[in-house]
């Protein structure tokens, strides 16, 4: 098995992703009297709730599109199976915020303004994890991918702010949004491989989730790396080397 392409999951692997929801609600919430770690955990708890009650759950849930990013982008995809969301978010974004406000006992009457602030929050608090560019900048000879959950302009912007672009070509970022795929099905690997044009075997998944990112590669066929920032006790998955840090990519990438 010789490796010629490595593709990467986004959120949590290549750049935090709990990290831009704390920062763009500390913006938002600033001037409350409540703090705005409770705001932000009512208004996502809202959200979940609501969610869970849409016809789109299930079809969301199978790209990996949670509630929080539909607090912050109106451009899901393109996938058939949104067909009639789009025009839904905007009331979904407002009675999230609503029933959070009223809940905290605050004041619930400028929602609009508080859900136009959070979405301007999207591009300005991106930043790839630290040994990122470094592993990037390392990988020379390798053609680089990304394979992710998410809506669509919210992927990308994360990318453009992070200064990831230029590592990735543009037909080299799949979005399960736009490709109507998500990890963990095998068929989100089967379609990344095919629109790279490469055997899958060729390919290495590199990702933080063992449910998402690694057992769904393996079941397609495609040899996975886990990346465990954090050192969960998650058992390891058979075959699959686990790393900490993505400077030790390319020596695991060879032992493979």
């Amino acid at each position: 098995m010789t490796i010629s392409t490595i593709v990467f999951d986004l959120d949590d692997t290549l750049v935090p992703e709990r990290a831009f929801w704390d920062a763009a609600f500390d913006v938002v919430c600033d001037g409350f009297t409540v703090p705005a770690r409770e705001i932000e955990q009512a208004v996502i708890r809202s959200a979940q709730e609501l969610w869970r009650a849409t016809e789109w759950y299930a079809h969301c849930d199978a790209l990996g599109l949670g509630s929080p990013s539909w607090l912050f982008t109106d451009a899901l995809g393109d996938a058939p199976m949104l067909r009639g969301l789009h025009e839904q978010l905007p009331a979904y974004r407002q009675q999230a915020w609503s029933n959070a406000l009223t809940n905290l006992t605050l004041d619930a009457m400028h929602t609009d303004a508080l859900v136009a602030s959070l979405m301007a929050q999207v591009g300005q608090h991106h930043a790839a994890f630290e040994d990122v560019h470094p592993c990037l900048d390392d990988l020379g000879g390798y053609r680089l991918a990304v394979l992710t959950n998410g809506p669509s302009d919210l992927q990308r912007a994360k990318l453009t702010a992070s200064l990831l672009d230029p590592y990735f070509e543009a037909t080299t970022v799949l979005i399960s949004a736009e490709i109507g795929l998500g990890k963990p099905d095998p068929r989100a690997f089967v379609h990344t491989a095919q629109a790279l044009g490469v055997e899958i075997d060729s390919c290495v998944m590199v990702g933080d989730s063992v449910r998402r990112d690694i057992t769904g590669a393996v079941a397609a066929g495609m040899p996975a790396v886990h990346i465990d920032r954090r050192g969960t006790e998650e058992p390891d998955v058979e075959g699959v080397p686990r790393i900490s840090s993505l400077l030790a990519l390319r020596e695991a990438i060879a032992g493979l």
